[in-house]
């Protein structure tokens, strides 16, 4: 419960949501999409290639928590090209034999941009909020103002008022 309270745990769930459903709808349409075409590949060997191509977002993701924005879009990049050469070099041949050269191009096309729509909402859904920073103007005084309601070093002493007022001192 306090996890839920915490803040953390919403993105979580989300990055779980779209690793999960990517890993499951991209490679079903693509095996469909193959299936129509006559491609002799499974279904579970795609899921698995998808699968095994998401590894790479593991320890990129350490690699993001690092507060720089180049550092974590580099890192973005590398994993998106050794995460997708995965895919179509696993593919890239049972494509070429068996689709006509307009359907291997929108496949290829399709599977790349697919994969970099994954990295760059990682990037900007996930990893955005630890490089901004707040300006100084936006970020209150550390120590108040201070206002007449409270005491000064001059108003407080044995000749102090209990409004906290000066007294006037005593002619003699």
């Amino acid at each position: 419960d306090k996890a839920c309270q915490s803040g953390w745990m919403g993105p979580v769930v989300a990055a779980a949501g779209v690793i999960f459903g990517y890993q499951l709808a991209v490679p079903f349409v693509l095996w469909l999409g193959m299936k129509w075409k006559d491609v002799p590949v499974s279904l579970v060997d795609t899921i698995c290639l998808y699968g095994y191509s998401l590894f790479v977002f593991i320890p990129t993701s350490l690699i993001c928590l690092v507060p720089w924005s180049i550092v974590q879009w580099l890192a973005m990049l590398i994993a998106f090209i050794i995460s997708v050469s995965n895919i179509v070099f696993n593919l890239f041949g049972i494509w070429k034999r068996h689709l006509v050269s307009k359907w291997f191009s929108i496949v290829l096309f399709g599977c790349i941009f697919l994969h970099f729509v994954l990295c760059a909402s990682f990037k900007l859904q996930f990893f955005t909020s630890l490089t901004h920073h707040k300006k100084a103007a936006d970020i209150p005084p550390a120590v108040p103002a201070v206002s007449p309601a409270v005491p000064t070093v001059a108003a407080v002493g044995p000749k102090a008022s209990p409004d906290m007022t000066p007294k006037p001192s005593p002619k003699a």
